[in-house]
C-alpha cells in the first residue's frame, strides 16, 4: 500500500504515474482510462451501502499488480474504507487449514449486469455472462513469492472441489 498526497493531480497524470509500474487497465467503458467510485455522486459505479470484503478484479484471469484510487474529497472523520493483507492472513493460517488448501484453487465471479457490492456473489445467482476466473487459494507473490491468501468475502463463490459447507 502506496499512500501518495498528490491534491489536484489530473487524471493524465495519474494515469502517466500509474504506467511506471506496467501496462494500463483501461476498466472505463469511455476510454479515458479512469472510472468515477463513488455510491454518492452521479455517475459513480457503486450503489448505496459498504462493499464486503474483496480484492478487485479477483474474477479476471490476471490478478492485478497494482490499483490506483484517487480520493477526491476526504471527510474529516475516518472512512469505512479498511486494507487488509493478504499475506499476514495466509502467515496466519493454522498448518491444518493451510495443509488443506494447498493446491486447491477458488473460483471467484463478477456480475457485470448487476454490480453490487454489499452481498456475497454465487454462480448459481449471477447472470450466465458474468466474469469468473479461478485462482490458487494461496497465491504466489509475484515479486517475493510469499503465499496470499486470494479469496474474499464478495467475489469468491467456493474453493474448487471443497464440499459447500465446507467451502
Amino acid at each position: 500500500l502506496l499512500v501518495l498526497r498528490v491534491p489536484g493531480l489530473a487524471a493524465e497524470a495519474q494515469l502517466a504515474l500509474l504506467g511506471a509500474f506496467g501496462p494500463i487497465v483501461d476498466e472505463s467503458r469511455d476510454g479515458s482510462g479512469w472510472t468515477l467510485v463513488s455510491n454518492v455522486e452521479p455517475g459513480g459505479v457503486l450503489g448505496e451501502g459498504e462493499f464486503l470484503f474483496h480484492s478487485d478484479l479477483e474474477f479476471t484471469d490476471a490478478p492485478l499488480r497494482v490499483l490506483s484510487l484517487y480520493a477526491l474529497e476526504l471527510p474529516a472523520a475516518p472512512t469505512a474504507t479498511r486494507f487488509a493483507s493478504t499475506a499476514r492472513a495466509a502467515a496466519h493460517l493454522d498448518a491444518d487449514l493451510r495443509d488443506r488448501l494447498a493446491g486447491r484453487r477458488a473460483l471467484h465471479v463478477f456480475p457485470l449486469l448487476e454490480a453490487r457490492g454489499d452481498r456475497r456473489y454465487r454462480l448459481a445467482e449471477v447472470d450466465p455472462g458474468a466474469a469468473r476466473a479461478e485462482h490458487p487459494v494461496l497465491l504466489e507473490h509475484p515479486v517475493t513469492g510469499a503465499p496470499l491468501l486470494y479469496t474474499s468475502a464478495m467475489q469468491t463463490d467456493s474453493v474448487v472441489g471443497l464440499p459447500e459447507a465446507e467451502s
